[in-house]
């Protein structure tokens, strides 16, 4: 006997499949004997009926199925992680002591923020050797102005103010070159004073994102070019996933797939397959493949370095399909219900073998 719980069921054509719906903690149970037993096409086939009475104790629905988009799975492991263009390792551009630490790791922090101080005395030194250069420069225009007005009138030599020239060019390199350096350094060129000199270094996030790890501490000397912080920004995140070369011909991009973290999220989430690299692990025998998880709130949430576990829809087809809980189970047999009267309602349980 096959025992019907609370049923929807659902209209296709002729035909009508049970889908179970309803959330009464005590459903009515209805018992069904089959009867009329015929063949057709390898379909066995039981016909039952249910009174008026039945049909509202179960509390029957009309529905109509879906068309879903199906395919052979593809499962793999995969990790959550911030592509390249979003992560930034922050460095010292000049040597210097570590002053003050103005951030943790996990906070977030805005493109330009302050992170950290180094403090140097070269720092004073390189802006000092601006200021000098600049007052060299305003001297020699002047002396190159008064020799141009000298030569004009004959009064002195072409070679004194060819010389001149050249020390008024070499000057106005040296300016520029010295300004360069100090506004790699975020120190102020234009407008510098002797009274604004500063030993002081900021250090600045490139990005907005999160600091995800700190290499510092205070009073450490950090030369030039050392990663003081890891940064990675907060969108967008993608799913690395190592596929087999035996499964890659059937990785295609723009496939979705949906993916759960273990032990932490119960939902599924989607993302979609970017273009395919040629990265071959050799040893692994794998290729990494990248998804894009296209939802922000969902990659807001999840943390780089996660482990997930990931299904690729590969080889995916349009169907007509019922959801799991439209299957009524007898034993190792599934059926549906198909409605074909208006009244009294007719039931016929097709199993399928």
């Amino acid at each position: 006997m096959i025992s019907l719980k609370r049923k929807l069921v659902w209209g296709l054509g002729l035909g009508w499949f049970t889908l179970a719906c309803g959330q009464n903690p005590n459903p009515a149970l209805v018992e069904v004997e089959a009867s009329n037993h015929t063949e057709s096409r390898g379909v066995a086939v039981s016909q039952v009926s249910l009174s008026e009475e039945q049909i509202r104790a179960v509390g029957l629905e009309w529905g109509t199925p879906d068309r879903r988009q199906m395919g052979a799975n593809i499962e793999v492991a995969a990790w959550v992680v911030v592509p390249p263009q979003n992560r930034a390792s922050v460095h010292a551009k000049a040597e210097g002591f570590i002053k003050t630490i103005r951030v943790s790791e996990g906070a977030y922090v805005h493109q330009g923020q302050s992170l950290a101080t180094l403090e140097n005395s070269r720092y004073v030194q390189l802006q000092e050797q601006y200021l000098v250069v600049k007052s060299e420069l305003e001297y020699l225009q002047q002396e190159y102005d008064r020799q141009h007005t000298l030569r004009n009138e004959n009064i002195n030599a072409a070679k004194t103010l060819e010389k001149t020239r050249s020390e008024l060019a070499i000057s106005k390199a040296r300016k520029a070159s010295l300004a360069k350096q100090l506004q790699f350094l975020g120190l102020p060129a234009e407008g510098l004073k002797e009274t604004q000199l500063s030993h002081l270094l900021e250090v600045t996030a490139p990005i907005s994102g999160y600091i995800q790890s700190i290499a510092v501490h205070l009073g450490e000397f950090a030369p030039s070019g050392q990663p003081l912080f890891e940064m990675s920004a907060d969108q967008p995140k993608h799913l690395e996933m190592a596929i087999f070369a035996r499964d890659i011909h059937r990785v295609k991009e723009g496939q979705k797939v949906l993916f759960r973290i273990p032990n932490a999220e119960t939902e599924a989430y989607e993302a979609r397959i970017l273009p395919i690299g040629q990265s071959f692990d050799e040893a692994r025998k794998t290729i990494r493949v990248y998804a894009y998880i296209a939802d922000p709130g969902v990659a807001s949430r999840l943390i780089p370095g996660l482990y997930a576990r990931a299904r690729i829809l590969a080889d995916e087809q349009s169907f007509m399909a019922l959801p799991q809980e439209a299957i009524v189970q007898e034993g190792d047999l599934s059926y549906v219900f198909v409605k074909e009267s208006s009244y009294p309602m007719e039931l016929r349980s097709a199993r399928y073998r």
